[in-house]
């Protein structure tokens, strides 16, 4: 851990730059873009741009310093390339010196905003996620029905093409929302994050863009959920750690609408998936309305077919799992998308790929009390096969540390 990041407290630290000469500014701005390093390699370390850029690690973060501080940093040019799995959709893959950049940006923001948002909003957050959405939707459930002994509804909504359609100058006025809030007398931080954040989500990520894989590809994609088809000034890419927070602060206004303005208790949102509780249909059809003026008023659009509006009893399909009265269980896809991967298996064999999908659907099956849906499509031999493909990927991990 830095020495200068140990303090733990951006904004102390931001008043101590501000009286600090050049170059301690920019001794503490490489050590924080090394922090970044370290968080950006992470599950990229047999990525050849993350290779490339640590063979000349200290000269390459050294350049990157120099950018930032003389502010002629631009994000580099990235590949787009189409995936199938769950579900169609556009994927832009960032140079690995700008993840770099998207860590150093969060983790000045990251502590003001976690504390910020609501906790409803379960993407993307330290000790939330699918597992904690579907835990908060189950206990809303519970207690919006009294634990199943009287009826409630349930209204789920989604947004049309959300990432694609975000706009930009609205994002970056919540950015700055924040950093106003976090660094009010302004300062050296302040000012670094100003200008990165303006870069990175001004940027048009199509312009110049490697294409990965087939043209073809994006003809199975609607015009909505590509960069490619959108209006000036609109939608950002998907996978950047960037965008995930930017999304959760777009919507921050929205939950805070939601659960303070239309006063609904039972209320959670995973990205731009949410639902909404109530003892009374009507009710709740109302709210959609005010809902759609709302995001209407900030440039979002409510999706006119991804509308869901049933009896809780009858089940509520949320975040990859189906929440009946005492009991989850896992969507159709779940058990599709195994049979698929035991297929790419037997094809391909397990490959680090296929080993880090085997674990999350353990997770996921383990969590649900899936285990025997797990076996069943796998095998009871498939255990033994994940513990000796680990086993060899540390002893090559081993070796290659020790040749450093």
């Amino acid at each position: 851990m830095s020495r200068f990041f140990a303090e733990a407290d951006m904004i102390r630290f931001n008043v101590k730059l501000c009286e600090a000469t050049e170059q301690e500014v920019w001794e503490w701005l490489n050590e924080m873009l090394y922090i970044a390093f370290i968080e950006a390699r992470k599950g990229k370390l047999n990525t050849v741009n993350q290779q490339k850029f640590e063979e000349d690690r200290d000269i390459n973060l050294a350049r990157l310093t120099d950018a930032v501080i003389g502010m002629y940093y631009r994000p580099g040019r990235g590949t787009a390339f189409v995936i199938l799995e769950p579900v169609p959709r556009e994927i832009f893959a960032a140079p690995f010196a700008d993840r770099i950049i998207h860590h150093f940006l969060v983790m000045t923001v990251e502590d003001f905003w976690d504390k910020r948002l609501s906790p409803r909003s379960s993407s993307c957050r330290k000790n939330k996620g699918t597992l904690y959405g579907v835990r908060k939707l189950n206990s809303d459930l519970r207690k919006s029905t009294m634990n199943w002994h009287r009826e409630a509804w349930v209204m789920k909504m989604d947004l049309l093409g959300y990432f694609m359609s975000l706009p930009r100058e609205y994002l970056y006025s919540r950015v700055m929302w924040g950093l106003d809030k976090i660094y009010p007398e302004g300062g050296v931080i302040y000012e670094i994050s100003r200008f990165l954040w303006k870069e990175v989500l001004y940027d048009d990520p199509t312009d110049g863009v490697r294409l990965k894989g087939a043209v073809s590809d994006w003809n199975i994609l609607p015009k909505q959920k590509s960069l490619f088809f959108q209006p000036l000034g609109r939608g950002i890419v998907i996978g950047n750690l960037t965008s995930q927070w930017v999304s959760n602060m777009a919507l921050d206004t929205l939950d805070r609408y939601v659960y303070f303005d239309l006063e609904c208790k039972y209320y959670g949102r995973y990205v731009d998936d949410f639902y909404l509780i109530s003892e009374n249909k009507n009710d709740l059809l109302k709210m959609r309305d005010k809902i759609t003026e709302f995001l209407i008023d900030i440039g979002m659009e409510v999706h006119p077919k991804k509308f869901y509006l049933q009896p809780a009893s009858k089940g509520t399909p949320f975040l990859g799992v189906v929440s009946f009265p005492y009991r989850v269980v896992l969507n159709k896809r779940f058990a599709q998308n195994l049979w698929r991967l035991n297929m790419t298996i037997k094809e391909k064999g397990l490959g680090q790929e296929q080993l880090d999908s085997l674990m999350s659907y353990h997770g996921l099956a383990l969590h649900h009390c899936h285990k025997k849906t797990f076996v069943r499509i796998f095998g009871k031999d498939i255990f033994k096969d994940i513990k000796k493909w680990q086993e060899a990927r540390s002893q090559v991990a081993a070796v290659k540390h020790s040749q450093r």
